[in-house]
């Protein structure tokens, strides 16, 4: 049988301050609800199968249990950049519950959507007045005055057939 060493790449990318679980509880002495945690160091990282399959105490059945869980979040991690899995647009049904369609529209190339975010501000200042501060001492009313200059902005860009085209390459 071979043995596949995994070495991390760097220390400080298997870091974790601490590993902690909490529940909460009702206290017969205080006779109310307290809150409990335990919090450990995290373990070395695994480095080989044989390390792998000892800690978890050469168990087929709990080996295989984590496994799936692992492959899961595996199969998660990539899911956004698999090209056999189509994207589908988020819907409502007659019923108000929600439903996957397939996505025929055209969405925003990756490089041009940072572009759009600053062309889209630099038009809200300069036509609908977009300011740090465009309500002075309503935080919740600026927001919303903020928005609605970055909305018109975007809207005013979005209705220009050359620049939707140019989005798209």
């Amino acid at each position: 049988m071979s043995t596949t060493q995994f070495t991390p790449e760097t220390e400080e990318s298997h870091k974790v301050n601490y590993l902690e679980v909490e529940k909460t509880i009702l206290d017969l002495d205080s006779k109310g609800e307290v809150t409990l945690k335990k919090q450990t160091a995290p373990p070395a990282p695994i480095t080989s199968m044989e390390d792998f399959v000892s800690r978890m105490g050469n168990d087929a059945e709990t080996i295989l249990k984590y496994a799936g869980v692992a492959y899961l979040q595996f199969y998660k991690d990539n899911l956004e950049s698999n090209p056999d899995v189509p994207w589908q647009l988020v819907d409502e049904d007659s019923d108000g519950n929600e439903v996957l369609v397939p996505f025929t529209g055209t969405p925003i190339a990756d490089d041009k959507l940072k572009q759009l975010g600053a062309t889209v501000i630099n038009l809200a200042k300069m036509v609908f007045g977009y300011a740090k501060n465009m309500v002075p001492g309503n935080v919740d009313e600026n927001r919303k005055a903020k928005a609605a200059a970055k909305a018109k902005a975007l809207e005013m860009v979005l209705s220009n057939p050359a620049a939707v085209e140019a989005l798209k390459k």
